[in-house]
């Protein structure tokens, strides 16, 4: 299942351990403003990477990490 939310609806998910695995897009470029992919919220988890692609010349990557519950 695939999980396209906004910061409160992606903790929900997190705080609830219904999230497996995490594909992050990172653009070579930096923001002073923006959303957030978590809200804050009561969770931890550690992320392990599987795979980085880089997209384009622009230096776009897509990580993709397994999230380990509860830090395990």
């Amino acid at each position: 299942m695939l999980l396209v939310g906004g910061g409160e609806i992606n903790r929900a998910f997190l705080e609830e351990n219904l999230v497996d695995e995490l594909y992050l897009t990172l653009e070579p470029r930096i923001f002073g403003r923006g959303n957030s992919v978590f809200v804050e919220g009561d969770f931890e988890h550690v992320l392990q990477l599987l795979a980085s692609t880089k997209l384009n010349d622009k230096g776009t990557l897509l990580l993709h990490y397994l999230v380990m519950k509860n830090g395990k």
